[in-house]
Order: C-alpha cells, then structure tokens, then sequence
C-alpha cells in the first residue's frame, strides 16, 4: 500500500518492506497426505484385525510363528501401521500446520479411533496424540525396553526362565538408566532426556507394561521354581538313599564274590548278611525310589538326565549327575537282591551235592560232613528266610541225616573179619611180621590216642613201596588190616573198631622188619563183636 507521509515516510515505508521476512506457506500436499495416511490407518489394518478375529476364534494367538506368538506379531503390524500414520501426522504438523487446523484433527481423530481399535488387539502405543513429543531417539529407546521385556516373557513361558530373569534384571538397568539421564539434565540444565522424562506419560505407560510383563512371567518362574526344587528334592533322595546303601551294596558285593562255601567262605557270608539285615528296612523305599524315577524319566542314566533338563528348561545343574545316581542305586540293589538270591541257592546247591555223595567220605567224619551241610542250610535260611525250597532242607535234614546214619550201620552190620590172607607168600612168617607192624603202630599213636589193637592180619603179599630216581627199589610195603579198639566206645557201650587199611614202608630195601612208616589207603568201622582178639 502507498502512501504518503511528509518527511519522507514513503522512503521509510519502502525501506521497512525490503527488510521484513516473508511468512513460508505449508505444504498443502504434506497435510493432504498426513490426512490420507489417517483416514486410510483403519483400512491398511483390516486384513490384519480379520487375521485378529479369525486367530482368536480359533485360539491360535499363542501358536509360534516365525520364533514368535502368531498374536504379538499381530500386534506389531498393528503399531507399526500406528506409528507410519503419527509420523505422517507430524510431518504436517513440523510442516507448519497449526494442529486446530480441522483437516489435522479430522487425522487425529482418525487415528485415535484406530488406536482405540488396535489396542484390544494387544497393540501397545507407547506415543500419542496429544501428549509433549518426545525424540525418534529416545523413542526408539523406550520401545526397545517395552520389546525385550515381552521377549523375555516370551522365553519365561516357554520355561528358559533363568534367561528370562536375566532379561528382567538387564531391563531394568536400562529404566535406571533413562532415569539416570533425566536427573543428569535436571542438575545441568541440558540433555538428552528430558529432566521430566520420569514423569511423561509415554514413560509411565511404558514402566506400566514392563511391569505388566513381568507379572504374565511370574507364573511361569514359580513354576520353574517349583520344578528346580522338586528335581533338587530328587537328586537330594537319590544321593540319601545311595550313601544309606553303600555298605549294604558292598557287602551284596562281597558275598557275590566269595569263593566256596567252606568254613571261612561261610564266616564271610554270615558277616555280610549281617550288613545286608541292617539294610533290609531300606531296600524296599530305596527300590521304590528308582522305580519311580525310571517310571518318569526313562530307563538309563542319559534318558533320564535329558528328560529332567527338558523339564527344567536348561542343563542340569548338579555336580553329579542324577542319571548317574540312578544308574549307582541300581547297581546296588540289583546285587542286594542278587546276593540275596544267589547266595542261598549256592549254599543249598553245595549242600545237597555233597550229601547226594555222602558215602565217598570215610565212614569216620561222614556224619560229621552231614553236620556241615546243616551249618550250610542254616546260613541259607538265614539269608532267605521264605525261600520254600531252603525250608524243606532244613526241615527234611534230621530225617536225611537219619536215613544216612542207617545207612552206615547197615554197612557196619555186614562187615566180617577175615582170616590171614591167602596172597602173602613171603618172606617172614605172619606172626613175627605183624608183631614187628603192632609195635611200630602202637609206638607212633597221635599223642593221647588211647586206641588199642583188638587185631591184626596181613592183607595181601609183599610189594614195592619206594623207588629211587634210578627206578632202584628203596622200601618194600608190607599190606596190613588193623581193628582198633577205642576204650572211649568200650566204656560207652559201644560195639565198634576202628578198622584200618595200612601198608607198613620197610626201613630198608628188603622184605624184613623194621619198619618206617604205615601209608593209610582206607578206613571203615566194624563190629567189635566180629573181631576176634589176636
């Protein structure tokens, strides 16, 4: 506009125009656009909220997708289509359009109501309309929180809760930090966040679901929890019940490995047993514990280890293995339980062959080789109690033992006393030669033999006793039968002799007295009444 003002206010006025700034004009398409990206945000996400419903009817949100639950990576799609349409909202705002303009707010209510759509969907909107804006930066920071929180969830359901934890514990750090921050600026009076960041709503809301987050995991760590102090309680019993059993299981051991069951093997025997009894209210809760084990776990140390670290989630965290426990245990019991079986079933064996060839052994500790068996069966009742077949041996042995005494005095009934033998054809004559065997017998008894020669007779011809390594004849022996009378069994009302099968060694390599030694080929008794003196 022109006019005129005296004292040169044209020239004033014209100067004043060429030096004020000209206003810039906002883009008209950057609105345009802003305010399309609005009104398209709820179409754009129409597939993806139909894909919402479908998966929700259906109840496949939870389902695993590409390493994620089909329903957070809705909810993904569903905030980036969110954040492209805020983004293109500032883009007009920084623009320079006012943001009363009725085109903007026509976009902001567009957006808000896909926000109020998008949300039950499991949309989190960290940004919103309205509210101070903050950073790209530290945007990005805070939905980066927001996401690891609902990655460490995630994980925290799927039982890796110690990854989990550690996640929760990191996450945490990072809201400190952020705090940290702000408290930094507020002291220096600039930053890089905000001094009233802690106080923002973007920040609340974003504390709010970290704290929401890490409640859907509480579960999950209560459980693993629980899991952890179960399978600890387990390996705790496995550890107990192997340590109660040591020496029970060494003694099973022990008594699997004895050799024989003779005198000293039996004092062996009778000594573990002895363990093993001091056991016996263990076994059955020990036996019951592996059971159980193997019945959930699996029949091996491996299954069994790698069933327990899938349960939990993660590797094992024992120093010794539980599979290896298991395994130990069962070794155990298994020879309890064998020793328990075997070793009765060797003694009534051994016991029942021998008695089968009782009469091999010489009538003089026959029944005392009888009474041996006894010890034995004895010891196997001992160690199996309920075992039928050791029962009936012990209880059918006094009749066993009977019938074989029997036995014996028929043999003893049968027996006569021969005359001089017909066989001898000399040298010497029988009187002199068996006086020369009398004598020597009678001069070598054991010491406190109180025996005495009821008779005597020559039992075949001469024959060679000894060579030397040249084969040259060194002793000659001379066949003898020699009945022994036992004052003991006189006085006992006894009617026995102790008949025995002798072959008398000559001093010298000659068929004549003296002799040396008297070789015992066999031994038996007789009836003394049968014994003529001689």
């Amino acid at each position: 506009m022109a006019f005129w003002k005296p004292g040169g206010g044209w020239a004033v006025l014209c100067c004043l125009a060429a030096v004020l700034p000209v206003a810039a004009v906002p883009s008209k398409y950057v609105k345009q656009q802003s305010v399309k990206a609005a009104l398209e945000l709820e179409k754009q996400a129409a597939p993806t909220l139909a894909r919402y419903a479908t998966l929700k009817e259906q109840n496949l949100l939870a389902e695993e997708v590409d390493g994620e639950p089909a329903g957070r990576s809705i909810a993904n799609r569903l905030r980036r289509l969110y954040g492209d349409a805020i983004e293109s909202y500032y883009e007009a705002v920084d623009e320079g359009w006012a943001e009363d303009d009725a085109d903007l707010k026509q976009a902001r209510d567009a957006i808000e109501a896909a926000r109020a759509k998008f949300e039950p969907c499991g949309m989190f909107a960290l940004q919103r309309l309205g509210e101070p804006r903050l950073s790209p930066q530290l945007l990005d920071r805070m939905r980066v929180i927001v996401d690891h929180t609902a990655d460490a969830a995630y994980q925290a359901a799927k039982g890796k809760t110690d990854d989990a934890l550690a996640a929760f514990e990191n996450i945490d750090k990072r809201l400190e930090a952020l705090r940290a921050e702000a408290k930094r600026t507020l002291l220096a009076g600039q930053g890089d966040v905000p001094a009233d960041l802690p106080k923002h709503p973007a920040f609340e809301r974003m504390v709010a679901e970290v704290t929401r987050l890490k409640g859907t995991a509480a579960g999950a760590v209560g459980a693993a929890n629980d899991k952890q102090q179960a399978l600890d309680d387990l390996v705790d019993a496995l550890k107990a019940a192997r340590t109660k059993g040591e020496a029970a299981f060494r003694a099973a051991e022990r008594a699997l490995g004895v050799a024989g069951v003779e005198a000293e093997a039996r004092a062996d025997l009778a000594q573990q047993l002895t363990v093993l009894q001091a056991y016996q209210a263990e076994y059955p809760a020990a036996s019951k514990l592996h059971a159980d084990v193997a019945a959930k776990y699996g029949r091996s140390g491996m299954d069994i280890e790698n069933k327990m670290a899938a349960e939990l989630g993660k590797p094992l965290p024992y120093d010794q293995g539980p599979g290896y426990l298991w395994e130990q245990l069962g070794l155990g019991l298994q020879q309890v339980a064998e020793a328990r079986q075997k070793v009765p079933a060797r003694l009534l064996a051994d016991a029942a062959e021998q008695l089968a060839k009782i009469n091999e052994h010489g009538e003089f500790d026959r029944l005392k080789h009888v009474d041996r068996q006894l010890t034995k069966l004895e010891l196997a009742a001992q160690w199996a109690p309920e075992d039928p077949a050791v029962k009936a041996a012990v209880e059918g042995f006094a009749a066993r033992k009977a019938a074989i005494a029997a036995d014996l005095e028929k043999q003893i009934d049968a027996r006569t006393w021969k005359g001089q033998d017909a066989r001898f054809q000399g040298p010497g004559k029988p009187a002199e030669l068996l006086k020369a065997a009398q004598d020597w017998l009678l001069a070598n008894r054991p010491a406190g033999d109180q025996k005495v020669v009821q008779a005597i007779r020559i039992d075949g011809d001469w024959n060679i006793a000894e060579r030397d390594a040249l084969g040259q004849i060194v002793s000659y022996g001379l066949p003898v039968l020699v009945a022994w009378r036992d004052p003991a069994d006189a006085a006992a009302g006894k009617d026995l002799v102790w008949v025995f099968e002798l072959t008398m060694y000559t001093r010298v390599a000659k068929q004549v007295p003296p002799f040396k030694i008297a070789a015992v080929s066999g031994s038996w008794w007789m009836r003394s009444s049968k014994v003529p003196p001689e």
